[in-house]
């Protein structure tokens, strides 16, 4: 299976997370993919995020943050998990207390969190950028970066659930967030059941 095209969203005033993000880059194109960095330009998460998705169109795509890192045969992992559930969204990132007993299943939309790294099925990227443009949160500064809880609204409104795949693809990076330095970083953000 072919990949679909892989949206990095990455800062470039970080140094330790642009050269990760071009590194990860660089590796997806030496493995034969198609990936692409979306830098931060406005020191505005959701401001890029909403770019990300509007850079991937009306296509299926992947979309990973600069702080991801990547399981071994991570490409061959997400073909297997995108041809199982190819219409669907998957969250391929979960650091949630049940994966390991839980294992993969299926979740509502009101319980999506991380965006780490995640599919989106063909036309659904450019309708969640419409419908995340507009988040009235946003618009009326309740709360102007929570695109994760903005893709929870998204998701409801539609009455679509996701796809959780664990083991989780990736791990998150034990770095501080560049959103909210004050969130809790290191062990708290990673995931239980990542395989390196």
């Amino acid at each position: 299976m072919t990949l679909p095209d892989i949206h990095i969203a990455a800062v470039p005033w970080d140094p330790t997370r642009a050269v990760a993000a071009v590194g990860m880059m660089k590796n997806l194109l030496a493995q034969g993919h198609t990936a692409t960095i979306i830098w931060d330009r406005e020191y505005d998460a959701y401001e890029t995020f909403v770019r990300n998705l509007t850079s991937a169109g009306a296509d299926a795509a992947i979309f990973l943050e600069d702080d991801a890192v990547l399981t071994a045969d991570w490409d061959t992992k997400i073909a297997a998990v995108i041809e199982g559930h190819p219409d669907v969204l998957i969250q391929c990132y979960s650091n949630r207390k049940d994966d390991l007993a839980a294992g993969p299943r299926w979740e509502p939309g009101r319980s999506f969190m991380n965006n780490q790294c995640w599919y989106a099925p063909p036309g659904m990227a450019a309708e969640m950028a419409d419908y995340l443009h507009a988040w009235p949160k946003r618009l009326d500064g309740t709360d102007p970066t929570g695109y994760d809880l903005a893709m929870q609204d998204y998701l409801r409104s539609k009455g679509l659930r996701y796809w959780l795949h664990v083991p989780s693809l990736v791990q998150h990076q034990a770095w501080k967030s560049v959103i909210n330095p004050r969130r809790p970083y290191g062990k708290l953000r990673q995931s239980r059941s990542f395989v390196p």
